[in-house]
């Protein structure tokens, strides 16, 4: 086994960049964004958790990045005949010298508020023998919508954690063109991981976005929100190869738009309730070969109520219950093809309008995906298509990238 494939990354610097990147699949947006007070874009429709998850990067995969300190991922794929999904992930770190670091952190994802963007920069100060003290913002040409905050690591023997704040829009107040006033407290992200043993590892992520107000007298609205996400996992490595994952993510969050005009349409209060539970093996830890099987429990539910368009009102509780099992085979070389056969049980009730009209389903979804694959030692370049059978029709095509740098 190489250093680079053996258990280096177990160190600090790999249990720490292996915990920020192995938080980022399913989770939302860091922080607040503004365009909540809009709501979402996209549909949520009956394929939508199961097609997701065809296009997110799998166990193998982040164990993979975890290993790397700059690197880029990419994943795209059709959610429907209308909707792409799309992420890309770009994280840069390096040391100016023995005390100084820069950073440079750009995400295109989406949640279940819409699509966003993120561009972060930060200058990191070295503090004592394994921690370090970090200035961070987002530039934008927009100085009221500018975000700034601040952020600090340790490490000890067997754990390492990060504390971060960061203020939304936080020149909102003396930059905006239109007497509008934001309540602008910081959002809270905690990350520890805690390594007891060489084969097992825990990770924590709790993401908090405190109560807070926006008031925009040009677009006529007073919006109210807050949210709060927490991520647990557990790790086990029984071998060289092998790896188990047990995962618990969970969002609450609650919007509210008043509007400053008599009956505005737009105004509307929503809350959500968002959790997944998920369980993964695989044989593909070292290298890109072998098996990968696994089971997730998603639980989403939702109130959006329009104050003045009962017609638009919504209120939904859904399950996906989703299995899934698939081998990588190697062809010629850095060559090889990735098989998935994917079975999920939707259970979805929905009540619209003022009277509360019931519509209660269920539907037994079957997917299968192939994807030709080059892998390199610092590059991976995947495509592939989906066939969804519980409807007879093509899935839609998808592409994954990774690069090392």
């Amino acid at each position: 086994m190489s250093e680079r494939r053996g258990y280096h990354w177990l160190t600090y610097r790999g249990v720490l960049l292996g915990l920020l990147i192995l938080v980022g699949p399913w989770t939302a947006a860091p922080y607040f964004r503004g365009d909540e007070v809009a709501g979402r874009d996209f549909a949520l429709g009956p394929n939508f958790f199961i097609n997701r998850w065809t296009y997110e990067p799998g166990l193998d995969t982040r164990l993979q990045l975890a290993q790397a300190t700059n690197y880029f991922h990419g994943a795209g794929g059709s959610l429907s005949s209308r909707d792409l999904y799309l992420v890309h992930l770009l994280d840069v770190q390096h040391e100016l010298t023995d005390h100084y670091r820069v950073q440079v952190h750009y995400l295109r994802d989406r949640d279940f508020d819409g699509s966003y963007q993120r561009f972060t920069t930060g200058l990191g100060r070295r503090w004592g023998n394994a921690g370090w003290i970090e200035i961070l913002g987002e530039p934008v040409p927009n100085k009221a919508l500018a975000d700034i905050g601040a952020a600090i690591e340790q490490a000890g023997a067997r754990w390492t954690g990060r504390l971060q704040l960061m203020w939304p829009n936080w020149l909102y107040d003396t930059k905006n063109m239109d007497a509008g006033r934001m309540h602008t407290v910081p959002n809270i992200q905690v990350s520890v991981a805690w390594q007891p043993r060489p084969s097992w590892r825990w990770t924590l992520h709790a993401d908090l976005d405190p109560p807070r107000r926006w008031l925009n007298p040009s677009e006529s609205f007073d919006f109210h929100f807050e949210k709060y996400q927490g991520d647990v996992e557990l790790y086990w490595f029984p071998d060289a190869q092998a790896a188990w994952h047990l995962r618990w993510l969970g969002e609450w969050s609650d919007h509210q738009r008043d509007g400053l005009a008599q009956r505005d349409p737009a105004a509307f209060t929503l809350q959500r309730t968002y959790w997944i539970a998920s369980l993964e093996y695989t044989t593909q830890r070292e290298e890109w070969l072998g098996w990968r099987a696994g089971a997730l429990h998603v639980r989403f539910d939702e109130d959006w109520v329009f104050a003045h368009d009962s017609k638009a009102t919504l209120w939904t509780d859904r399950y996906d219950r989703i299995l899934f099992a698939g081998h990588a085979w190697p062809l010629q070389g850095p060559w090889y093809l990735n098989t998935m056969a994917i079975v999920s049980l939707l259970s979805d009730h929905r009540e619209t309008g003022e009277e509360r009209l019931s519509d209660r389903s269920e539907q037994l979804q079957a997917r299968t995906a192939g994807s030709m694959v080059f892998a390199g030692d610092t590059f991976r370049l995947e495509g592939g298509a989906a066939v969804n059978w519980h409807r007879a029709r093509f899935g839609g095509g998808f592409v994954k990238v990774w690069v090392d740098f």
